[in-house]
C-alpha cells in the first residue's frame, strides 16, 4: 500500500480467520510490526489459541519493516539522526 503520511510504499500481509469469507461477524485485529518476519509464528499461535477457545478468531495485519530505528522510536537521539518517527508510524497504522 502507498502511505501518503509516510510518503512511501509499505508491504502488508493479512491473515484472515478460518471461515472469514462466509461470516458476517466482526473480528479484532492485531497490527504486527516486523510483520513479514513474524507473521507465520503469530498466525500459528493465534490459530492454536483460537482452536482451544482461549481467544476469539482474529485478523492479523503484518506490516513490513523498512526502518526500525525511525519507526519504533518516539524521541530524537543525537546519536542516531534517523530516530524519532514513532508517532508518525503509529499515525500511519491508525489513519492510513
Amino acid at each position: 500500500m502507498t502511505s501518503k503520511l509516510l510518503e512511501e510504499d509499505r508491504e502488508i500481509a493479512i491473515s484472515l480467520p478460518e471461515g472469514y469469507e462466509k461470516s458476517k461477524s466482526s473480528y479484532p485485529v492485531i497490527y504486527l510490526t516486523d510483520g513479514f518476519q513474524n507473521i507465520e509464528h503469530v498466525r500459528g499461535s493465534v490459530e492454536l489459541l483460537t482452536r482451544t477457545g482461549h481467544i476469539p478468531p482474529i485478523i492479523i495485519v503484518g506490516i513490513k519493516s523498512i526502518d526500525r530505528v525511525r519507526d519504533f522510536t518516539y524521541s530524537k537521539s543525537e546519536n542516531n539522526p534517523k530516530s524519532g518517527g514513532g508517532q508518525q508510524f503509529l499515525s500511519f497504522i491508525e489513519l492510513d
